[in-house]
C-alpha cells in the first residue's frame, strides 16, 4: 500500500501542470521519451503510445492498474558547476549571460533554476515541458565548466510497462510483483500483448501471459524484460544457425545478446542458466574454436533488416573485440581469477579464487558508500584454488562490492544480496 501511495504522489507531482497531461498519459510520457532519440517529446509518437495503451489494457483487467516506471523526472535536471556565471543561477535568474548555457536554456525551455547546498552544492533545473533527460544532461556537459549534469531518478511501486516499437506496431511487456534482479531471483507475472493500427483505430492482440520461472532456460518475447539465458542452446553452432535462419527477429536479437555475455561473463548471469551450469560452461569452452564463425555472423547481422537486432550485432562485435584485445595482453600464469557464485545471492554466497603462484592476496567485502563491512581472506601466500564463503545474512539486503588486492593486480566486482 505504501509503495501504491509513493508511487502515486511521484506521478501526481511529475506530471501536475503539465501542457501534455490532460492530451497524453503520464505512462505514455514515460515510454514516448524512453523510445525517442531525440530531446523534445515527440507529441506526435506519444498520442500513438498512448492509443496503444489504451488498446493493451482493453485484452485483459488485469493490466489495468500496472504503470510504466519513469526513468526519471521529465522536467527536472540536476547540475553542478562552479563557474562564476552560475551566479545568475544563485540569485534565481534563468538566464546567465554564457552565450551557450543560455541557448540551451531558451531552446528547451527552462523555467526556472533552484540552488542547493546540503551534502555538495547543485543546481536543480526545472523545464516547462517533458524532455529527454537524460540527452539534454548530455548537452549541458559539453561545456567545459559543469562538473556534471544527470536526470534526477525516480522509484515506484514494482509494476512496470515496457515497450519496443516496431515498424507501425508497439510491442508492450506489463510485469506484476515484486523484486526484479537480473538474475531473475524473485516473484513476477509478465503479459506480452502487441498492439496493431487498422485504418484509424488500434487493437491489441495479447501473445503471451506467464509467471516468472527460471529453472528452465527460456527465449522472452521481444527481449522484454532484458534478460538473455543462454543454456536452452546445446553448442555455438545451434547459436549462429538461429542468428542466420531465424524467421523471428527477437530470437536473432536473443542469441547475439547471448554471444557476448558468453565472452564478458566467468559465470551465469541470469538465473535460467544456473540451472544448467554444465551447458553454459560447454558454450564458453567453445569460443575460441568458433570465434571467427562469431565474427562473421555478427558482421552479416550488421545489415539486419531489424534495427534491434542491428543495434545488437554492433554492440556485441564492439565488445567482444574489446574483450579479446585485452585477453591477448594478459600473461595468463600470472592471472588471478575470481568467480563469484550464486550471484545475486540469498545470505551465502561463495567465492573461488584461483592464485597462480604464490603471492599474498586480500579479498575483503565493502557497501555501496565504500565502507568495508567483511574481510573473506587476508595474506594468503601460497599458490592454488581457494574456496571461501560470505554470510551476510546479519547484513542489509542489497549491492555490495568485492574487492581482491594483490601485489600486481586489483579485481572487484559487484555482488546483489536478495533478503
Amino acid at each position: 500500500m505504501l509503495y501504491s501511495v509513493l508511487y502515486a504522489f511521484i506521478f501526481t507531482t511529475l506530471f501536475a501542470g503539465s501542457l501534455f497531461a490532460n492530451d497524453i498519459s503520464a505512462d505514455a510520457l514515460t515510454l514516448a521519451l524512453r523510445a525517442q532519440e531525440q530531446i523534445k517529446l515527440d507529441s506526435s509518437f506519444a498520442v500513438k503510445v498512448d492509443s496503444g495503451l489504451v488498446a493493451a489494457r482493453n485484452t485483459t483487467e488485469a493490466i489495468n492498474n500496472i504503470h510504466a516506471i519513469p526513468d526519471y523526472d521529465p522536467y527536472m535536471m540536476i547540475l553542478k558547476t562552479e563557474a562564476t556565471w552560475s551566479q545568475s543561477w544563485k540569485d534565481g535568474n534563468v538566464f546567465t549571460g554564457e552565450k551557450f548555457i543560455d541557448s540551451l536554456s531558451l531552446e528547451f525551455k527552462l523555467d526556472s533554476v533552484v540552488y542547493r547546498n546540503r551534502f555538495s552544492d547543485y543546481f536543480l533545473l526545472y523545464f516547462a515541458e517533458p524532455l529527454k533527460i537524460s540527452l539534454l544532461a548530455e548537452m549541458f556537459e559539453k561545456q567545459d565548466d559543469i562538473v556534471w549534469a544527470e536526470p534526477n531518478g525516480t522509484i515506484g511501486d514494482g509494476n512496470n510497462i515496457e515497450m519496443v516499437q516496431l515498424n507501425d506496431s508497439l510491442h508492450l511487456a506489463f510485469s506484476l510483483g515484486w523484486g526484479d534482479c537480473l538474475a531473475g531471483c524473485i516473484n513476477r507475472y509478465y503479459w506480452y500483448i502487441s498492439v496493431y493500427k487498422t485504418d484509424s483505430s488500434y487493437n491489441g492482440v495479447q501473445q503471451e501471459e506467464r509467471p516468472r520461472e527460471f529453472t528452465t532456460p527460456y527465449l522472452y518475447r521481444w527481449n522484454i524484460p532484458d534478460r538473455y539465458p543462454i543454456t536452452m542452446f546445446m553448442s555455438i553452432d545451434s547459436i549462429l544457425s538461429q542468428i542466420e535462419s531465424s524467421e523471428v527477429w527477437w530470437i536473432r536479437r536473443h542469441c547475439i545478446e547471448s554471444l557476448w555475455r558468453l565472452y564478458a561473463y566467468d559465470y551465469p548471469w541470469v538465473g535460467e542458466d544456473l540451472q544448467s551450469r554444465s551447458v553454459w560452461d560447454t558454450l564458453k569452452s567453445e569460443l575460441s574454436l568458433k570465434h571467427n564463425d562469431i565474427l562473421g555472423v555478427l558482421n552479416r547481422s550488421i545489415g539486419d533488416s531489424v534495427r534491434y537486432v542491428r543495434e545488437s550485432a554492433n554492440f556485441a562485435l564492439d565488445k567482444i573485440q574489446t574483450i579479446t584485445h585485452i585477453e591477448a595482453a594478459i600473461i595468463p600464469e600470472q592471472e588471478i581469477v575470481v568467480n563469484n557464485y550464486p550471484n545475486p545471492f540469498n545470505a551465502i554466497t561463495t567465492f573461488e579464487i584461483s592464485v597462480p603462484r604464490n603471492q599474498n592476496i586480500n579479498l575483503d567485502i565493502y557497501n555501496i558508500l565504500g565502507q568495508k563491512v567483511a574481510t573473506i581472506l587476508s595474506e594468503v601466500s601460497i599458490s592454488g584454488t581457494y574456496k571461501v564463503f560470505w554470510d551476510a545474512s546479519l547484513y542489509a539486503g542489497g549491492i555490495y562490492i568485492y574487492r581482491l588486492v594483490s601485489k600486481n593486480q586489483i579485481k572487484h566486482g559487484k555482488i546483489l544480496f536478495v533478503k
